[in-house]
């Protein structure tokens, strides 16, 4: 990104939280829009997706449907246990380079591979099984909330 388009992108998506009015129980943060821009710049085409998007990232995931629950579910209580604790090893500021620890302790601990260990983390963190990057998003939702969804999933299926 150069500093430009990010600035415009942000400006882009600013505009696109302002449309949606009181639709978000809370303001975003000023300081979290040019991460949320990068985050979901690649991923929308219009201001609902971005209001889809600030919904999953600043208020909770979308629900899970049928198929997602049977992924969950496959994955099971350990697999989401085992990549909160792997949090303890990030930073909040440098979670996006942390992240790829988190799936590397998941599959050590529990032998998951490939869509088998990604697409739970996917869907714990957004709901959703496509989207943005997974070491961006946990960037833009911080370790405490990451932490709180993926235990989310550990609790639905305990």
């Amino acid at each position: 990104f150069s500093v430009i388009f990010l600035g415009l992108a942000t400006n882009w998506v600013a505009a696109g939280l302002r449309a949606m009015g009181d639709a978000l129980p809370r303001p975003v943060a000023p300081d979290r829009l040019p991460g949320f821009a990068r985050l979901v710049q690649p991923n929308v085409l219009d201001f609902a997706d971005i209001a889809d998007w600030a919904w999953i990232v600043f208020v909770r995931p979308d629900p899970l449907d049928a198929e997602a629950v049977a992924v969950q579910q496959a994955a099971g209580a350990e697999f989401f246990r085992a990549a909160a604790a792997a949090l303890d090893a990030c930073g909040d500021a440098t979670l996006e380079a942390d992240w790829p620890g988190v799936p590397a302790a998941v599959r050590e601990a529990t032998g998951a591979r490939g869509k088998g260990l990604f697409m739970p983390l996917r869907l714990a963190l957004s709901g959703r099984s496509h989207g943005p990057g997974l070491p961006q998003l946990a960037a833009v939702l911080g370790l405490a909330e990451c932490r709180r969804r993926l235990l989310a999933g550990a609790d639905g299926l305990s």
